[in-house]
């Protein structure tokens, strides 16, 4: 777990004026892949399909400035059983 990515992401998402979206967010984790590679998965409250989706899309505007070391390649999105509820490719 990442505490500090979501603290990041959440004064993002209240700074552009977007409070619903950051209240969404429970947990960040990242994911070891190969080498430098890693996978992000958010933890949420959303239970359908379109909102994860819509969240989805929010969070990857935020970190898609800045990967940081390492190359992220896809955001996963949990639903609140941790259940992949969504799933979108990162740049």
């Amino acid at each position: 777990m990442n505490p500090q990515l979501l603290a990041d992401f959440r004064a993002w998402a209240r700074a552009e004026g977007d409070t619903a979206t950051a209240r969404h967010a429970a947990r960040v984790f990242t994911v070891d892949l190969t080498g430098p590679d890693y996978d992000v998965e958010v933890a949420t409250d959303h239970r359908s399909r379109t909102a994860a989706a819509e969240f989805a899309e929010t969070f990857a505007e935020w970190w898609d400035k800045d990967d940081g070391s390492g190359v992220a390649r896809s955001l996963v999105i949990l639903d609140p059983h941790d259940r992949r509820i969504a799933t979108r490719r990162l740049r």
